[in-house]
């Protein structure tokens, strides 16, 4: 059977498809890394903590969901398919950081945020505005809630 994405409307790709895909790939990077340079018990590890640090950003950007909603009434779309968006934002710029280097962790944040904002408008098909004032809301929720008290890096 030959899929043919050229007559599907797009919402329909933004909607389950590409973030499913981003999903799949971005463990997939992951994982790998952690098998070439460790042993299968990382790489379980490695998805263990994605899934833990996917339970905790997407309470987060629901946050900034809202936040940005009130503020500039930007639309979000269905619950289920914010959920997997965020998601697959999420895990993308964890598995690009994990290629990074240790030593870039200043332009690994920057690269950070760059990504989630570029997915997001791509992803939401929000107005940049939009895109540019969730992105601050999540940054300054993550350096409050996250990385302050906890001392964790932001990627």
């Amino acid at each position: 059977m030959i899929l043919d994405y050229a007559n599907e409307p797009k919402e329909d790709i933004r909607e389950r498809k590409i973030p499913v895909l981003l999903i799949v790939l971005s463990a997939t990077v992951v994982m790998g890394k952690k098998l070439i340079i460790g042993e299968l018990i990382d790489a379980v590890s490695a998805f263990g903590w994605l899934f833990i640090f996917v339970i905790i950003a997407v309470p987060l950007s629901a946050i900034a969901c809202v936040l940005t909603t009130k503020t500039l009434g930007a639309k979000f779309g269905d619950t289920r398919s914010a959920i997997l968006k965020l998601s697959a934002i999420f895990l993308v710029q964890i598995a690009i950081g994990s290629l990074l280097p240790p030593t870039w962790s200043r332009g690994t944040e920057v690269l950070s945020s760059f990504i989630y904002f570029s997915l997001l408008l791509w992803l939401f098909d929000l107005e940049f505005v939009a895109g540019a004032l969730f992105t601050v809301i999540l940054v300054l929720i993550r350096l409050g809630i996250i990385h302050l008290p906890l001392n964790i890096p932001l990627v």
